[in-house]
């Protein structure tokens, strides 16, 4: 009796915090106006950085007790800051996120899991808070350490997966404001996707660059890939051009930030 009564105390606490979080979800501020919010044209330019070896992001990481994920995300911030449109006052008020797609296969209860090794498209969204107002590089990167570390707690990620699932069997008219919902909370998709450290060989060919294009969320008009492969790290972009009118800046931009840190 008493463990049944700890399941149901714990079930109900669960409930009580899953209601919460979406609550507190829901009536979180929408992105401010910016450049990367205006209306989108449907004609997109794509570009990739050169690579940058995968042990200056860790030698970063290790030098400011941050992750390699944190570091990357910073030089996006960086790069973005440029491109709002803002005055200094108004980016000391904006709101911006990006919607990063995150692995829950592991969090998933059984049944609902996949078997190992058993394909399946098991994802979430966490909405990170990117500090355009930060003044400094080690700001931009600390304050990023300190939201994904509250978010890598929360229930994020598992609405967002579960809303997602479930879009099929809501009515159309309720669909479309819902995911208008998620879009109107990010101005860009940031996506990391860690690949294999050893070299690969298509028909005896060495493959010496991988690189992958985040698919556009509906008025999203940004979408940053991260990819490592053999050691080393590239940033790619692909912009609507009503938002970025140079992609090619932006990844240069990415790495740039990469100067102002330790390490």
């Amino acid at each position: 009796p008493g463990t049944g009564k700890s399941m149901a105390g714990r079930a109900l606490e669960n409930s009580l915090r899953l209601v919460h979080e979406f609550s507190e979800f829901l009536v979180s501020p929408e992105d401010s106006p910016s450049e990367l919010k205006r209306p989108l044209l449907g004609r997109r330019s794509c570009r990739w950085s050169s690579p940058v070896r995968l042990s200056r992001f860790r030698t970063i990481a290790r030098a400011t007790s941050t992750t390699i994920n944190d570091v990357l995300l910073a030089c996006v911030a960086a790069a973005v800051k440029p491109r709002l449109g803002m005055t200094p006052e108004q980016l000391d008020e904006a709101v911006m996120h990006a919607a990063v797609p995150v692995d829950i296969r592991a969090r998933l209860p059984d049944g609902v899991r996949p078997e190992e090794g058993e394909p399946g498209n098991c994802f979430g969204t966490v909405f990170v808070p990117l500090p355009v107002d930060g003044e400094s590089a080690l700001e931009r990167l600390f304050r990023i350490k300190h939201e994904t570390r509250k978010l890598k707690k929360s229930w994020q990620p598992g609405l967002a997966w579960g809303l997602t699932s479930c879009a099929a069997l809501i009515p159309e008219p309720g669909r479309k404001p819902l995911a208008d919902l998620f879009f109107r909370k990010a101005s860009a998709v940031v996506s990391n996707v860690p690949g294999t450290p050893d070299t690969r060989y298509l028909a005896g060919c060495e493959i010496t660059e991988q690189m992958f294009w985040v698919p556009q969320a509906g008025d999203i008009g940004l979408g940053v890939s991260i990819v490592s492969y053999g050691g080393q790290v590239q940033f790619g972009v692909v912009a609507d051009e009503a938002v970025m009118a140079d992609p090619a800046a932006f990844v240069e931009d990415c790495l740039k930030e990469l100067e102002q840190f330790p390490g």
